[in-house]
């Protein structure tokens, strides 16, 4: 608060110098020296207010890393670290006396959102689930335990108790990832190391999410897939599974799937399958003919979208063929029912001494799929 008074302060200092070179300059009555002294004053107190400004945002550090690690001055000197592998700038912008080099140095914002787009790309519940990111290895969230009711009044009518609703807590462990892409020290130099700690690290996460947060069984640090969340019950984070009619593929079930869904989980209701199961719809048609797998280019900047029976159709090999057994397919609000929680710290540390004539990376990320409101899916399970 301080600084932001001085800042205001200064700010109107400059304003006032700058009317008054005007005004001067104007009636022509100004003497170049006075003028000489004003403008080094206003640029004074202009550097003064960069000054205070990086201080304060310098002072967030322990309250908020994303934003701290977000700025171009850290940037540039994380890359160049990553570079040539001197610390000397990087410790400097650190600006954490508790942090050194064996513990690696933080990934700046910009960098994380890099390799986080490109998880996004290549793994399925990364598109269709929301997301949300926490500083610790934990999320926690609040769900319903018994809905709460409203009702209808006017005026001069009782305004009577209506049902309350009541709430429950749950804690989740994020999944601690690791990657140590490595590189000869040759071709290290030779190329852009910040793009290549993306490019790689970013691949090879993807691929473990990809599985994990869908086939994973969350035992030995590994993610809780949404095949895991699949059952009978009836607890906020169970998805309700039903069985099929057959061993073969039916619009009846479809029908079961998506309809089954309270109405407004209908609306945007997707469909979760592996391109093996898709096939097997391929050939069905409806009642007038026409076929439910339609394939469409979007001009919307979509790409090539598939829908099946007007549902839209997210594809994963990870998802079970249609046998017995297995839960091929998860329709709903997928937004509304999961969300895809990171930790917004990354740290690198830049090894050359392991290997001798490579240098590698080593990262470590940490994120989970966790189901808030089973509700909005249902799953098909085959008889």
């Amino acid at each position: 608060m301080e600084n932001e008074n001085e800042i205001k302060s200064l700010v109107e200092s400059v304003l006032r110098d700058q009317e008054a070179l005007r005004t001067e300059q104007e009636s022509k009555s100004s003497d170049e020296a006075k003028m000489a002294r004003m403008e080094k004053g206003m640029a004074d107190a202009q550097e003064q207010i960069k000054s205070l400004q990086l201080a304060a945002q310098r002072s967030e550090v322990s309250d908020d890393v994303e934003e701290a690690k977000s700025g171009t001055e850290y940037d540039a000197e994380f890359k160049s670290w990553l570079a040539s592998g001197d610390a000397t700038e990087v410790k400097a912008a650190e600006l954490n006396s508790s942090v050194d080099e064996a513990a690696g140095y933080l990934v700046p914002q910009a960098v994380i959102s890099r390799i986080i787009e490109i998880r996004e790309k290549q793994v399925a519940m990364r598109r269709l689930a929301g997301s949300a990111t926490v500083t610790g290895n934990t999320y926690k969230y609040l769900f319903e335990t018994l809905e709460g009711a409203a009702a209808y009044t006017g005026e001069g009518l009782e305004r009577v108790n209506t049902a309350t609703g009541e709430l429950g807590k749950q804690e989740v462990g994020l999944v601690s990832i690791y990657a140590n892409p490595a590189s000869t020290v040759e071709q290290f130099l030779d190329s852009d190391a910040e793009a290549w700690l993306v490019r790689s690290t970013g691949k090879a996460v993807a691929k473990l999410e990809s599985h994990g947060m869908i086939a994973g069984d969350g035992t030995g640090g590994a993610f809780k897939g949404i095949l895991e969340y699949v059952g009978s019950s009836a607890a906020h984070n169970v998805i309700e599974g039903i069985a099929s009619t057959g061993a073969t593929p039916d619009l009846d079930d479809l029908l079961a799937l998506i309809y089954g869904l309270d109405y407004y989980d209908q609306t945007g209701a997707k469909l979760l399958m592996s391109n093996e199961t898709l096939s097997k719809f391929r050939g069905l048609k409806d009642n007038q003919g026409r076929y439910l797998v339609d394939v469409n280019a979007q001009a919307d900047g979509r790409g090539i979208v598939t829908t099946l029976f007007n549902h839209s159709v997210e594809l994963d090999a990870a998802m079970p063929s249609f046998a017995s057994g297995n839960t091929p397919i998860i329709a709903g609000n997928f937004a509304d029912a999961c969300k895809v929680i990171d930790k917004n710290e990354v740290r690198v540390i830049r090894d050359m001494i392991t290997r001798k004539g490579w240098v590698q990376l080593y990262s470590e990320h940490r994120s989970q799929l966790v189901v808030e409101n089973a509700h909005a899916l249902r799953a098909l399970t085959v008889a």
